[in-house]
This record gives structure tokens, sequence and C-alpha cells, in this order.
């Protein structure tokens, strides 16, 4: 071969040798340790499992909406109205515990232990499988008996399962916690009333009007609770100051009519029906109702024709 052939393909392996060179050089290279192992400070990364106190609120905070989806699913989607018009209102209290002017006293910090079985939890809770979930939480609760999001989630849970003395049992102690959280008073009032203890869950819905005194809920439960146990006149009193709040209430309003048609008042009985049905037409248990009250009265020929708008 000429020299200078040979001087040239010298040259040509030279440039590749450089260009392999060059596209290794564009490759990152991975973060190096020092001789000791230790990570480098600027590559360290926060660990996830750990948070402050007031992060750690929120995890807790996905326990509580947690159950709430899970009580509207199984309870109240779609579910109809009872014959007096009753509904029910479960909101519960944990729900405020971003609300600034909640006490601190009342959510201390949540362990990484506690954090770990609120978790696990939320995953039982989503699988329906609530005797694990409720282990979970009797662990937490072992761990701190004084924090609310994990008793309230207790007696949460046991009310949705339908074991409503121990819902009762941890919402009493969650009452003894926090008191002045009127959406906790009622939920307690109504496993009290589920547990057949009404004249606990009467005193309760009155310590929710208390705190708030526009409470129409809590009103409405507790007229219609009072009726059921024979306490009319009283009953009465409660659904109109209620209907001072709040006139247009077609729930609280029915519930009224069938107080006035059991104490006799027919007239403003009568009138109150038609203004639930004026109000809301598509109200099917206000047709029934007004129908039972039309029968009753022995017009039978408006109670048939009110039964057929109920279909």
């Amino acid at each position: 071969m000429k020299k200078a052939d040979a001087a040239k393909m010298k040259r040509v392996r030279k440039q590749k040798k450089d260009a392999k060179t060059d596209s290794k050089a564009q490759v990152p290279e991975k973060k190096s340790r020092s001789k000791t192992g230790d990570v480098k400070k600027d590559d360290v990364k926060p660990d996830k499992s750990r948070v402050l106190g007031s992060e750690r609120r929120y995890f807790a905070m996905a326990l509580v909406v947690a159950c709430v989806m899970v009580f509207w699913v199984v309870f109240l989607d779609g579910e109809p109205r009872s014959p007096e018009g009753r509904v029910v209102e479960f909101s519960l209290v944990n729900d405020s515990f971003d609300d600034a002017t909640v006490d601190e006293s009342y959510s201390p910090e949540i362990t990484d232990e506690q954090y770990v079985q609120i978790m696990l939890c939320n995953e039982y809770i989503a699988d329906e499988d609530y005797n694990k979930s409720i282990e979970c939480l009797k662990k937490a609760y072992s761990m701190s008996e004084d924090n609310v999001a994990v008793v309230v989630g207790l007696a949460d849970i046991y009310f949705i399962v339908g074991e409503y003395d121990e819902a009762c049992e941890y919402y009493s102690k969650a009452v003894a916690l926090n008191g002045s959280d009127e959406r906790l008073r009622y939920n307690y009032a109504l496993a009290l009333e589920r547990a057949n203890r009404s004249d606990d869950a009467i005193e309760q819905y009155r310590f929710a009007i208390v705190i708030d005194d526009g409470y129409i809920m809590a009103r409405n439960n507790l007229g219609v609770l009072l009726q059921k146990s024979g306490r009319l006149n009283e009953s009465r009193a409660v659904f109109e100051s209620a209907l001072d709040i709040d006139y247009n209430n077609s729930l609280v309003l029915l519930n009224y009519a069938n107080v006035l048609s059991e104490i006799g008042a027919n007239g403003d009985a009568e009138a109150s029906y038609r203004r639930v049905i004026g109000i809301d037409p598509g109200y099917k248990e206000a047709y029934r109702n007004f129908a039972q009250f039309l029968y009753n009265n022995g017009r039978y020929a408006e109670a048939k024709d009110m039964m057929e708008k109920a279909g």
C-alpha cells in the first residue's frame, strides 16, 4: 500500500475514534457516592413516609372522605324518602380539620404508625372490607385515644355496618373530645336513634341546634322524633321554628303537615300539603301523604286522584 493511502486510512480511524468519545461524553453520568458510601447532601430525596404534623392531618382526612363516599353509595344513593318524608343527612365532622377555626388540641400529630394504619383502613374501605378497616383503626386508636380523626372514623364505620351500640360508644368519646361541632352531635343523634335511645337522640339534636341555630336538618329530625314519641305539640313547635328559617323547605313542610294532621288541625294540614306540592310538583311522597290524609277524612275520589299522581 502506498504511504499516502496508509496515512489517509490512519486519519479516518482517528476521526471515528474521536466521534465515539464525543458521543459518550453527552450521556449524563450517574451521581457518584463518596468512598464511605454516603449519598451526597444534594442528592438526598425527601423520605415520603415521614410527613409534618400538619400534613399528617390531611392524610387522616382521607379516611373521612372514604367514609363519606361509602356512606352515600351504600345508604343514600337513590334511597326513597320514608313515608313521613324524612331523609338522613350524614355529614362527617372531620371534614372540618382543614378549617383554621378548629382547635389544634383536637388534632394531635399522627405518628408514622398511625398513618400506616389509616392508609390501610382506606384501602379496606374501598374494598368494602369493613371488619379489616375497623381492625386497622383500632390499632391506630390504641396508639392515641385522643385523635378525633381516628375516633370518629371508628364511629362512622360502625354506623355503616349497622353496629349502632359501638358507633354510639365512639361518638360519645368524640363528643368528649370536641363537643362544639354540630355535625358530630347530629351524627351521634342518628346512631342513638338506631340504637333505640330516643331520649338521648333528642338531647343530641337539641345540642346541635344550640350550636347552630340554623341547622334545618337537625330541627327536621328532632321534630320527627318528637312526633314518633307522641310529643305532638313540641314537634309542631320545632317544625314551625324550622319553617321560620326556611318556609319553602318541602321536606320540613311535609313533616309539619303530617303533625298537623295527627293533631287534628285539618285545615292547616291540607294547606301545608298543597303548599308542598306547589313547591315541588314531583315530590311523590307528598302526594302519598296527602292521599292518606284525604282518605282518612272520607274524601275517597280526591285520595284516588292523589295516589295516581304519586305513580
